[in-house]
């Protein structure tokens, strides 16, 4: 008879609710990272549009997260405003539509530099400014930013 060395298998119960928590916290520190390389790429090559840069860490964390909820999303890039919809006439960087195909929210980026805050409006062009006047009314509008080193303030 062969004996065999067994180890002890440490088993850990986790909630729902704190597999989530995990999972989602997961994703977070994957986009922290993507994006501090977003920055040092973005420093490397000034030619670069460091929104377009910031598109693919965004939207997998999207991803990433709605599946930390059981969720099935798709990101559209480049999701332009029709007649009809709430804001007309706006290219907005990003939409999140839910496993049906229904629109559940947009995702607008600003390059580093450019605060995210509408109230202060630092780094925005013309663009920017007529940009904001158009989303204004969008029913469910988040602002924020991620700082250079990947902090979300």
């Amino acid at each position: 008879m062969e004996l065999i060395d067994v180890q002890p298998v440490e088993v850990v119960l986790m909630s729902e609710s704190e597999s989530v928590k995990m999972a989602f916290g997961e994703s977070l520190k994957l986009l922290m990272k993507s994006l501090a390389d977003v920055d040092k790429q973005l420093a490397a090559d000034k030619r670069t549009n460091p929104e377009d840069q910031l598109k693919v860490p965004v939207s997998t964390f999207l991803n990433q997260a709605a599946r930390a909820f059981n969720r099935r999303i798709n990101v559209m890039m480049e999701h332009r405003q029709v007649s009809g919809d709430v804001v007309e006439g706006v290219r907005l960087d990003m939409a999140v539509k839910g496993g049906r195909g229904q629109l559940l929210g947009h995702v607008e980026l600003k390059a580093p530099g450019k605060s995210a805050n509408p109230f202060r409006k630092a780094g925005w062009s013309k663009h920017d400014r007529a940009q904001w006047e158009k989303l204004s009314n969008h029913p469910n509008r988040c602002c924020g930013k991620v700082g250079a080193v990947g902090r979300a303030t």
